[in-house]
Order: C-alpha cells, then sequence, then structure tokens
C-alpha cells in the first residue's frame, strides 16, 4: 500500500500549517507502517513560482516528493498540467490519497478520474472565493469530491459545525487536532515551572505570529492597539506575506509606538517570541482560519490567546474564559478591551496559562494523533480488503 499526499505547495516553498498537517501525516503513517514491509508513501505539490522547473528529490524525512511546474496563477491557484500527469501516473487503484483541501485542480483530478485510489480529503478550511462565477465554477467540484471521498479529516468539531457544505457529510468527517511533539511539550512545562516565579513584565508584551493576509485581521489589530495607553504595552508582529508593507504603513498612519514588525522568522526565533510576551493575539476575520497551529505553540508554554468567534476550529482551540478570551469578529472595542483586560490582571494570566498547559498535554500530542491517524489507516485498508474480496 502507498499513501499519496496532495498538496498545493509544500517545503521549502511554504511552511504554513498545511504543510506542517502534511507533515504530521506523514510521522503518523511513518508510526502505522513499523513492520508493514512494502508500505510507502510520498507528497505530490506544485512549485510556487511559475514557470520554475519540476523535480523529484526527497524530504527532510526522506519521502519522496514530486515537485510539478506551474504555468500560471489564477485566483490563488496553481494551474499545472505536469500535476494533473503526475497524479495520474503516481497514485494507483491500491492507494490511499490524502488530499489536502483546497486545491482546486485535485478536484479537477477527481471529476476526471485521475485518482483511482481510495480518496481522504483534508479539510484546512472553508473556501471563500470572490466573484460569483469563480463561486459557481468551484463550488460543483467541491460538492464532487466530498461526493466521491471515503473519509474527510478536520482539525476540530467547529470545522463540521461552522460548514454549510461540510454539515451535509458529517457522518463521513473525523476529527484528529493539530499536535505537538512531545518533547516540545515538555520543553513548555519546564519554562512554565521557572516563569511562574518571575516578576510581571512591564511593558506588557503583545504578540501576533501569521502570514500577513486579508483574513489574518491584522488591521484590526493595529486599530484596538491604538486605543491603549501605549506606554504600558509593546505589540510585537511576527511574519512575512504580501500585506506586510500595507500593514506597517497602517502602523505609521496610526502613529503607534512599541509597534515592532520581525519580518520572516526561523523556528527557533518564533519560539523565543512566544516565550517573550505575555499572551497572543489571533483577530482573524474568516474562516479561512480554521485551526491556527499558532495558538498551540502558544498554549504549549502557557500564553493565554485572544481569539475570535469564527465558525470554524478556532474558538475550539483556544477557548474563552479557559485557557484565553474570544471576541467578535472585527470588533475593535472588544479586541482592545481584551488585551486590556489581560494585560492589566495577571492574576487571569496565570489561570490561562496554568488550563493551556492542562489542555495541551491531554489533547494535542503527537501519540494522541498519531492514534487516530493509525485507527483511520486500519479502516481504509479494512475496507479496501473487504471490496477486494466482494470483488
Amino acid at each position: 500500500m502507498k499513501l499519496v499526499h496532495l498538496v498545493k505547495y509544500h517545503w521549502p516553498d511554504n511552511g504554513g500549517g498545511v504543510s506542517q498537517s502534511v507533515d504530521m501525516a506523514i510521522h503518523a503513517f511513518e508510526q502505522y507502517r513499523k513492520n508493514k514491509p512494502g508500505y510507502t508513501q510520498e507528497v505530490v505539490c506544485c512549485w510556487q513560482q511559475n514557470g520554475k522547473p519540476g523535480s523529484k528529490g526527497l524530504l527532510d524525512n526522506g519521502i519522496p516528493v514530486y515537485r510539478c511546474k506551474s504555468l500560471f496563477t489564477k485566483l490563488s491557484t496553481q494551474f499545472s498540467a505536469e500535476f494533473l500527469r503526475t497524479v495520474k501516473n503516481r497514485v494507483h487503484e491500491d492507494d490511499i490519497v490524502i488530499y489536502n483541501f483546497p486545491y482546486p485542480l485535485v478536484d479537477l483530478a477527481v471529476l476526471l478520474g485521475l485518482i483511482r485510489g481510495t480518496l481522504v480529503v483534508w479539510w484546512h478550511c472553508d473556501f471563500e472565493i470572490k466573484g460569483k462565477f469563480a463561486n459557481a465554477m468551484f463550488r460543483p467540484l467541491v460538492n464532487h469530491t466530498l461526493k466521491k471521498a471515503n473519509k474527510i479529516i478536520v482539525s476540530s468539531e467547529g470545522n463540521i459545525t461552522g460548514s454549510e457544505t461540510l454539515r451535509k457529510y458529517a457522518d463521513k468527517c473525523a476529527v484528529i487536532p493539530f499536535a505537538i511533539d512531545q518533547t516540545l511539550i515538555e520543553e513548555g512545562k519546564n519554562y512554565y515551572r521557572s516563569e511562574r516565579q518571575a516578576q510581571p513584565s512591564a511593558p506588557v508584551h503583545v504578540l501576533f505570529i501569521g502570514r500577513f493576509v486579508w483574513y489574518k485581521g491584522i488591521d484590526v489589530l493595529l486599530k484596538a492597539y491604538s486605543e491603549l495607553d501605549q506606554s504600558k504595552y509593546e505589540l510585537t508582529l511576527v511574519g512575512d506575506g504580501p500585506l506586510f508593507d500595507d500593514m506597517k504603513k497602517l502602523a505609521d498612519s496610526l502613529h503607534l509606538a512599541h509597534v515592532n514588525f520581525t519580518g520572516h522568522v526561523s523556528d527557533e526565533e518564533k519560539k523565543e517570541w512566544i516565550k517573550w510576551c505575555d499572551y497572543l493575539v489571533l483577530p482573524s476575520i474568516s474562516k479561512a482560519e480554521a485551526f491556527a497551529i499558532v495558538q498551540i505553540e502558544a498554549m504549549t508554554f502557557g500564553k493565554p490567546v485572544i481569539n475570535t468567534n469564527i465558525k470554524s476550529g478556532v474558538p475550539y482551540v483556544s477557548k474563552d474564559g479557559v485557557t484565553g478570551i474570544t471576541v467578535p469578529l472585527q470588533d475593535t472595542e472588544a479586541l482592545r478591551d481584551a488585551m486590556k483586560q489581560l494585560g492589566e490582571n495577571t492574576a487571569l494570566r496565570e489561570r490561562y496559562s496554568k488550563n493551556a498547559i492542562d489542555l495541551i498535554s491531554g489533547k494535542y500530542s503527537m501519540d494522541l494523533l498519531d492514534e487516530k491517524y493509525g485507527d483511520i489507516f486500519a479502516e481504509l485498508e479494512n475496507q479496501k480488503q473487504i471490496s477486494k474480496a466482494k470483488g
């Protein structure tokens, strides 16, 4: 049996949440295939840069990856004839395919019958397409794919209940939350124990981590921060993206003090920024934000989270009144008040911190993720054996 991961981009082009999810699935299958000779897996994706020639290589974990040449990009979609050819050549009837949704070329491959193996859809986010024509074209493709799928994976129950599309296929859905490596969980616990004795920081350190894209709501965060007493707060925004310069200009126009834009950072640098902060702010405004792995990364080190009540998995990860505060979408005043409340109430931050540490250990460990994936792989493999026996 072979497991084929289909994804729009992967390392080194894009190291966001979807790429991390693919790596977690790879890790889980490596655990599942132990003592199973002949079980393999590979990744098929596109180059992010149009015109860059395709190639076959290996990921850092030794998994083969086929990077396909893209012809052009339209509506955030890489169009690649080579991707479709590679899917046709690499996917066979005995394979299991994990389609990391959304990527319309995979939906097209399903429609054309190029994916002959068992189909699993990893539903990373609900889709929001600007333009009636594009939406009218894509939505039927999505529904066709979901009907064909043997299984649909989501990171949180909220991604099912919050999606009008996905609710119709709830019986096929399985929840597998993203996870944190056990070594990092232990590091977070040790950090939390040592920091409990430390004096509260002055000013209060506020942190945002994420790509500078429209659905992150960075403009809302900057406007909310402008209404705080900035002599008592320091805001750092970690990340890069197409709106980076626009957000710096907005910060300048608001005459903000103590604001730092770091640009892209390494994983180690990101971890240090998490340790630096008093709490994380995730001001996202769209269901395009389905989970936000950065929430559990911050909670691993006992950091409270301010998030928004998106109809997705986001408010299910850091829970209002338990590990942080959830505010309405695009509500500058509510976000300001939540930032002020956590900034002024150290006892509340400490309570949320302890709850975050406990929640990570109990719900977001790699062992639990491996177990949940293993159950799905075994179920799909059993279904294939039954189908072969009947055939």
